[in-house]
């Protein structure tokens, strides 16, 4: 009767010491723009393994200026709005896509990461098209993003 307690205990361990390695896969994401343009802040568990964002803890994207306003200022930016993105090697890429009664905006963001991988710098590109099929694009550089 001792024995099949036991051998629980024994396949338990055994579970959790093999999960343990993905625990230790998983890391941050945190980014940020901040320039004339617009102001974009992220903040994303990521699989290191895999080099994807897993979930997304805050995400904010504000437009500053007039001509990229007409389809709003503010923008709560959710797991769903990132349609594309990858941590490969020494190479960042994002992109975010919202859609609103006012227009769509594609925010994509490129970085080449340090020798450590830890630090990323780069540019972004944003492109906003409005109902009337007008568009309006502009082009920065990232502030930083950092993964860890």
């Amino acid at each position: 009767m001792r024995w099949k307690p036991l051998k629980l205990r024994l396949f338990l361990a055994g579970s959790v010491a093999l999960g343990a390695p993905d625990a230790l896969a998983t890391g941050d994401l945190t980014c940020a723009i901040d320039d004339s343009s617009l102001a974009f802040t992220m903040f994303a568990s990521t699989n290191r393994e895999h080099g994807t964002i897993m979930s997304l803890s805050e995400g904010s994207l504000t437009l500053k200026t007039g001509a990229l306003a007409k389809m709003g200022r503010e923008f709560k930016v959710e797991r769903e709005h990132i349609i594309q993105q990858w941590l490969l090697q020494r190479e960042l890429r994002i992109a975010i896509n919202i859609d609103s009664d006012n227009g769509s905006l594609l925010l994509t963001i490129t970085g080449q990461g340090n020798s450590t991988q830890e630090r990323y710098t780069g540019r972004y590109v944003l492109k906003v098209s409005f109902p009337d099929s007008s568009t309006r694009t502009v082009t920065g550089r990232i502030k930083g993003c950092s993964a860890g």
